[in-house]
This record gives structure tokens, C-alpha cells and sequence, in this order.
């Protein structure tokens, strides 16, 4: 097949969802090419056209005449539910809340031949404009299982990584896990944050006390040198429950299982559904097992040397290569 993926982003978002299932299958023989920009070229002769997120007006025009034209297999990526975006995503809320953004959404949706989404909760969600949907849940290159799990120190390092629109999801665990982190008990511990966290977010800050124990590093824009800058010995995985976050996948769980590092996680949504309780990591339920979980997982005779290899060998099983075939088979025309 001809494909291309037309994505809306160059970060994760378009790497896992995009460029890299179709990277992949051009591993198996397929020709494809992923960009944000649709070459005219592409347009005229690809068999199979991927969009993600198709909707401000330009890009909602083509689309529209795309599937009148009906040449090329039109399928409509997304993996967020766009029409419940959390008001504390300031910048995505207001965007997505905009009624003829809105209706873009849902009549591209419901003009294609396929939508493809990660879970169960969103593909209803779509079905509702297309009942033509694929469940293509977000995997890991299997490169990722070579890097080295980060190595055993006296010190500890507590991470978390991800962008400003995890607000409300930190909400949900800053102050257990401050807490905490200012105690004797977790004197050996210290805090790395990737991307764009900031501690003035929350109400609750005693996050100075730490002083050159917490370290921030700003967002890594290569996606295989993120994967390398994970140098948690646990990693943090809070979720809001809200709506928006049912359709949410577990992608930093699994990222930071094929690092060999343990997640402490909330007990709910994808996360629920994929971290193996008290084996690979820890589902916290109530706000105080939050630091119940950071004491567990960072005594020197408590159970995270075993659940790292658990979670990597949890994670061999969601590589791109090994469900290649999924995504071939949702995109045959």
C-alpha cells in the first residue's frame, strides 16, 4: 500500500500515532511517507490517507473534498476525546470548545472510512458520528527494551514526564507526594521532572524544602532521546477522574516499563487497565497511598528490583513490531 500520514503534531502524539506505525510498515514493504503537510503528490496517488485530528478549516476543506473525490481510503486518527477537553488545559479547552471546530471534528469523523482510536471508551465515544472504528492501541519501538534500565545508586530519583496538560492530573497527587518527599523517610530520595511542570501549579507547595533535590529538565523534542532521558528508578503516573481521561492510553506506563521502572500509578482508566497491581508497579486509590507506594518502592528490601523486570517483560509485549500486523490490517484497502 501507498500511505500517508498526515499528522497534526511533531512531538508524541504524532510520533506514536502516526510516523511510528507507518515507519514500521514501510519495514514490511509498504511505501509511506509521514508529514504535517500533505504533499499534492501524495494526495493524488496514495491508496490510503491517515489524518489525525483533522479540523481547522483548511485542513477540513481538503479532507471534505478528499472524500467526495473517494480516490484514496480516508482514516481518521484521534486519540483524545476532543469534544471533553478539561477546562484546566486553558489552551486546548478554548481551541476545542470553539463551535466550528466542533463540527469539523465530527464531520470529518463521520466522512471517513475508518477511525482509528486506543481504547474502548473513546471508539464508543466516535461511534456515535462512525461506526466504522478500529481500537489501535499506542505502542513502543522495541529499541526501547536495549537502553539500560537506570542503574541501582544510594540515591533514588522519583520522575515524572509529560506537558503542562497533565494540570488537573497533578492535582490529584502533588500534595500526598510533597508531602512526603520533605520527610526523614524519603531523605534518599530525589525528584526529576521532564517537560513543562511547575510546582506553582498547586496549592499545597513545600516543594522548596527540597532544594537541590528536585531537578527539572525541559521537554525533550526527539522522541527516541526522551526515551533515553528516563532515568527514573520510579516513575509517577497521577490521572484525574474525569471523563476526558477514560479515553486516554497508558503510554507513560508502558514508556516507563520498557525502562525497567516501576510506576506508582492512580487506579483508573488505561492505567487500571494495564499496570499489573503489587507485579510491574502500584495502583494508588486514595490520595494517601501515595506515599504509601513511594515508601514501598524505595526501601532497599521492598519489591522494585522485581517489578522492573516484570514491567519490562510486560512491555516486550507492546512493541510496534510484534502488532505491526494490526495496523496493516485496519489500513487495508
Amino acid at each position: 500500500m501507498r500511505i500517508f500520514g498526515w499528522a497534526a503534531d511533531n512531538g508524541g502524539c504524532g510520533y506514536y500515532r502516526v510516523k511510528l506505525p507507518l515507519d514500521t510498515l514501510r519495514s514490511l514493504g509498504h511505501e509511506t511517507l509521514t508529514a504535517t503537510v500533505m504533499p499534492d503528490e501524495w494526495q493524488e496517488t496514495a491508496d490510503v490517507i491517515v489524518g489525525q485530528r483533522v479540523c481547522n478549516p483548511g485542513p477540513t476543506s481538503r479532507w471534505q473534498k478528499l472524500a467526495r473525490e473517494g480516490s484514496a481510503k480516508l482514516v481518521f486518527e484521534v486519540d483524545d476525546d476532543l469534544l471533553n477537553v478539561h477546562h484546566s488545559n486553558r489552551a486546548g479547552h478554548a481551541f476545542f470548545k470553539q463551535p466550528e471546530i466542533r463540527q469539523n471534528l465530527t464531520d470529518n469523523i463521520t466522512v471517513a472510512d475508518l477511525v482509528t482510536v486506543t481504547n474502548e471508551h473513546l471508539a464508543e465515544r466516535v461511534s456515535a458520528f462512525n461506526p466504522n472504528v478500529a481500537i489501535l492501541p499506542n505502542y513502543i519501538p522495541a529499541a526501547m527494551l536495549d537502553l539500560p534500565t537506570p542503574p541501582e545508586a544510594e540515591r533514588l530519583t522519583v520522575g515524572w514526564a509529560g506537558s503542562a496538560t497533565h494540570r488537573m492530573d497533578w492535582e490529584e497527587a502533588a500534595e500526598p507526594i510533597a508531602k512526603f518527599m520533605v520527610k526523614g523517610a524519603a531523605k534518599h530520595l530525589d525528584m526529576h521532572f521532564i517537560g513543562d511542570l511547575h510546582e506553582h501549579w498547586f496549592d499545597f507547595r513545600p516543594w522548596d524544602k527540597l532544594g537541590g533535590r528536585i531537578r527539572r529538565s525541559p521537554w525533550v523534542q526527539r522522541i527516541p532521546d526522551y526515551h533515553a532521558a528516563l532515568d527514573f528508578h520510579i516513575g509517577l503516573a497521577p490521572l484525574k477522574p474525569h471523563v476526558f481521561n477514560l479515553s486516554k492510553s497508558p503510554i507513560k506506563a508502558l514508556e516507563y516499563a520498557a525502562r525497567g521502572i516501576p510506576v506508582i500509578a492512580s487506579d483508573f482508566g488505561p492505567y487500571a487497565a494495564f499496570v499489573q497491581d503489587g507485579e510491574t508497579g502500584v495502583l494508588v486509590r486514595e490520595r494517601a497511598g501515595w506515599a504509601a507506594a513511594l515508601w514501598e518502592l524505595s526501601r532497599a528490601d521492598g519489591p522494585r528490583r522485581q517489578m522492573s523486570k516484570a514491567a519490562q517483560e510486560l512491555a516486550r509485549a507492546h512493541t510496534i513490531e510484534g502488532n505491526a500486523w494490526r495496523w496493516e490490517r485496519a489500513l487495508s484497502v
